[in-house]
């Protein structure tokens, strides 16, 4: 996701977030997934807010994996 200059602390980018773990949820994914850039420390923060983990690219040190379990739609975080 890019988000324009102009754009930036306006909170679109979470509400872009939101929207797409939600349709990844309501299809069924049971992960969503991205790769940024290591030196991108504010996308980083970003996503870790959302309940993303980080995971090393071996093959790529410059850059994280973010990976983010879901939860199918209907069912809280807190049942079995």
């Amino acid at each position: 996701m890019v988000i324009a200059d102009d754009w930036h602390g306006s909170g679109i980018a979470a509400l872009l977030m939101e929207a797409l773990i939600a349709a990844a949820q309501a299809r069924g994914f049971e992960t969503i997934e991205g790769l940024v850039l290591r030196r991108n420390e504010v996308m980083l923060s970003f996503v870790r807010e959302l309940g993303f983990a980080l995971a090393a690219e071996p093959r790529e040190p410059a850059v994280v994996r973010v990976i983010r379990k879901l939860q199918p739609l209907g069912i809280s975080a807190a049942s079995p």
